[in-house]
C-alpha cells in the first residue's frame, strides 16, 4: 500500500504538468484558429479586388472583420467587387454581410468607397 501511494505521489508533479500543457495548447489552437479566419477573409478580399482597383488600407479584427479603404476610375468595378463579395459561389461561404460605407466621387474622377465585411 505505501509502495502504491508514493508512485501516486511521484505522478502528481507529472500531472499537474501534463494539465498546465492542455491548457497551454487549448489557447494556441484558439489563437490560431482566429488567425486562420482573418487570413482567409483577408486572401478571399484581395482575391476578389478587380485588377483596376486599388485597396488603399485594410484592417481585421480579431474576430475576422474587415474593414477596408479602395478606390478605383471605374463604377463597374465597385459594382462587380461587392457582387462577387456577396455572392455565395465566389465567396466561398466566408461572407455574412457587407456594408458600402462612404461612397465618393473625387475630382480626378476615381471612386472612393469603404466596405465592411462581417465573417460567418
Amino acid at each position: 500500500m505505501a509502495y502504491a501511494t508514493e508512485r501516486v505521489t511521484g505522478l502528481k508533479s507529472t500531472e499537474d504538468k501534463t494539465f498546465i500543457l492542455k491548457e497551454r495548447l487549448g489557447l494556441i489552437t484558439t489563437l490560431v484558429d482566429g488567425d486562420q479566419k482573418r487570413k482567409e477573409i483577408f486572401n478571399l478580399v484581395v482575391f476578389l479586388t478587380p485588377p483596376d482597383m486599388q485597396i488603399s488600407e485594410a484592417l481585421v479584427d480579431k474576430n475576422g472583420q474587415l474593414t477596408a479603404s479602395f478606390s478605383s476610375p471605374s463604377l463597374s468595378a465597385v459594382q462587380t467587387l461587392i457582387s462577387n463579395l456577396s455572392d455565395k459561389e465566389k465567396n466561398s461561404g466566408l461572407v455574412a454581410k457587407v456594408n458600402l460605407e462612404g461612397l465618393s466621387l473625387g475630382k480626378d474622377s476615381t471612386y472612393r468607397f469603404n466596405l465592411k465585411i462581417s465573417p460567418k
